[in-house]
């Protein structure tokens, strides 16, 4: 009985470990060093050349690398996000994935333990009203939290988070074929859990190269506006950004979404008709997407 009792009492040590390290370490908030160097440089550029910018935060004011995403509730853009829990009253991430999936594990594993002792009592004594309702309490919850468990194996698996799971017909470095679900950020089983046990950060993995979805449908909406154009005798002309002073992030937002409307105007006017004008449309919600 006493070996039973320092299992029960392990396990709860090592869950309120794994529950205390998930709420209070930084799950990877992006500071102000390179991400927001580099988020200075994009809106340079956008301001110098007209180019739509990568994934940018101007909450955080931060470029945002891939797999990274701004969380509302820490008000901080965090890398490798998996989902905020409202039970730790933090974000899933990069820095404390490994304990998030200790917390569950071994809530998990207690559930059982306590569900299989209970079936053991009732066997050996018989049932009573308090004792058929606890097992029917840990059962439920033995039966949730282990799937939930296995769900976040089957997503170590594949390296994919939670957020892309649910989001992945947003990401251009996501497919699907055959209703399976895949990332191009995956290097193989073995490798998939070492990267995500030494909490590695495999944004810049070189086997993935994600592409913005936003600049794939500028330059499919350039191209349908240039070509018609051409026929006609002349490029459209669309209004520049370059030497534009923005003084403020409220401003560069409307110069690019005005620049984007004059390109759907032309390209309307030019032969490119409603399909030029529906890309328009579907980039400037990408844009209010990629900058939100």
């Amino acid at each position: 009985l006493l070996s039973v009792y320092m299992v029960i009492l392990a396990i709860q040590a090592y869950m309120a470990l794994c529950w205390w390290k998930t709420a209070h370490l930084d799950p990877g908030k992006l500071g102000d060093g390179g991400p927001r160097r580099e988020y200075e440089r994009a809106i340079e550029e956008v301001a110098r050349s007209g180019t739509l910018p990568a994934a940018l935060c101007h909450s955080c004011r931060v470029r945002r690398p891939p797999r990274s995403k701004h969380c509302r509730e820490l008000r901080s853009c965090v890398l490798r996000f998996d989902h905020y829990c409202p039970f730790v009253q933090n974000a899933v991430g990069l820095k404390n994935q490994v304990w998030f999936f200790g917390v569950i594990s071994s809530t998990a594993t207690l559930c059982t333990f306590m569900f299989v002792l209970g079936c053991m009592s009732i066997h050996r004594k018989g049932a009573t009203l308090a004792l058929a309702l606890g097992l029917l309490d840990f059962g439920l919850c033995a039966f949730a939290l282990n799937g939930f468990t296995v769900f976040h194996a089957v997503l170590i698996t594949r390296n994919v988070t939670t957020n892309e799971y649910v989001n992945h017909h947003r990401l251009s470095y996501m497919t699907k074929a055959n209703g399976r679900m895949s990332s191009k950020f995956s290097k193989g089983v073995f490798q998939n859990w070492l990267t995500w046990f030494s909490c590695e950060d495999d944004s810049a993995y070189e086997g993935a190269v994600p592409s913005h979805a936003l600049t794939k449908r500028a330059a499919h909406l350039q191209g349908s506006a240039g070509e018609p154009a051409a026929k006609g005798g002349g490029a459209p002309t669309v209004v520049p950004l370059a030497g534009t002073n923005f003084a403020k992030m409220s401003d560069l937002k409307s110069g690019l979404l005005e620049n984007l409307t004059q390109m759907a105007a032309q390209a309307s006017a030019s032969g490119g008709g409603a399909a030029a004008g529906a890309d328009a449309e579907h980039m400037q919600e990408l844009l209010r997407l990629a900058t939100e």
